[in-house]
């Protein structure tokens, strides 16, 4: 299979698991500790499947690089408790809205800390795209006598804003962990998920 079909096919897998996932975790009713904790053991069984079967586990990592991709890890579960938190104060939809910020905080961060320009189209087109996500939070769910928690139609008074603050951390430490990941140029990405 040509590396695009399957890069196409791998990205439009991912997508619709992530486009689903809000939903999956407010309809199993279950605590998010819970939810992130069992997150991280399927796709840990799952990934040392994986790497055992691509022969990923013969080699010996460096403690440095273990160590990298565990702070990696632990800003991804960091991001799953904030996110997953947020869908019960703000609406799955507000919530992911706020949760795709991430690309910002990471130019942001490419300009901090790896001397990458920022020109003025594309700073153009990042305050287009932010302005667009301010419009789409601006718009806070109407608390009617038929809204209520996890509905869509509404809930939130005073947990609307919270909920964003949640949204805005778990993008923040995708952020961080993309930053992170990108020190592990020549790791398998199987090995630095499953760590």
């Amino acid at each position: 299979m040509d590396s695009t079909v399957r890069g196409t096919i791998e990205m439009t897998a991912a997508m619709a698991i992530l486009g689903t996932i809000g939903w999956f975790v407010v309809m199993s009713g279950e605590p998010i500790m819970d939810v992130v904790f069992w997150r991280c053991a399927f796709g840990a069984i799952t990934l040392l499947i994986i790497c055992a079967a691509l022969g990923l586990l013969r080699g010996r990592l460096s403690l440095r690089i273990v160590a990298i991709a565990a702070l990696g890890g632990a800003a991804i579960v960091i991001n799953w408790l904030l996110l997953f938190s947020s869908f019960s104060h703000a609406s799955i939809s507000i919530a992911t809205a706020v949760y795709n910020t991430q690309p910002f905080m990471l130019v942001g961060f490419g300009a901090l800390f790896f001397s990458e320009r920022l020109t003025m189209t594309k700073l153009a087109w990042l305050g287009i795209a932010f302005a667009g996500m301010l419009l789409i939070v601006h718009a806070s769910p109407d608390v009617g006598p038929d809204a209520g928690p996890n509905t869509g139609t509404g809930n939130l008074g005073t947990d609307y804003f919270p909920g964003i603050a949640m949204a805005l951390g778990a993008a923040f430490f995708w952020a961080v962990a993309a930053i992170v990941t990108k020190k592990l140029k020549g790791t398998p990405p199987h090995l630095i998920a499953l760590i």
